[in-house]
């Protein structure tokens, strides 16, 4: 499992390579799509490799994937119910660790 290392308002985001070393993410798409899930979810606790695995649906993954490629698009404000945050989380983690991998 890789180590993730963040600061409060996810503008600087790092992980821990294989000699670890932090590394850090500079691709700016990815580093406001966390700050876009963290606004979505209410909490900076999004990232979490254990969900990579667990199914979704694709609409949830669209949404993400939509917010990474314009990550200059608002969304404004941001209220969803428990089930589609968690939703929201797992397809933001298999974008995030997919991205991470391809560094690693």
């Amino acid at each position: 499992m890789i180590e993730i290392i963040a600061n409060q308002t996810l503008d600087q985001i790092s992980y821990i390579d294989s000699n670890g070393n932090p590394v850090a993410i500079t691709d700016q798409n990815l580093i406001k799509t966390c700050q876009m899930i963290k606004r979505a979810l209410g909490t900076s606790d999004i990232f979490d490799e254990s969900l990579i695995n667990e199914y979704n649906e694709p609409v949830y993954e669209y949404i993400v994937e939509k917010t990474y490629i314009t990550p200059e698009y608002d969304y404004g404000p941001l209220n969803f119910k428990e089930g589609p945050k968690q939703k929201i989380k797992i397809a933001f983690n298999k974008l995030f660790w997919s991205k991470i991998w391809k560094k690693y």
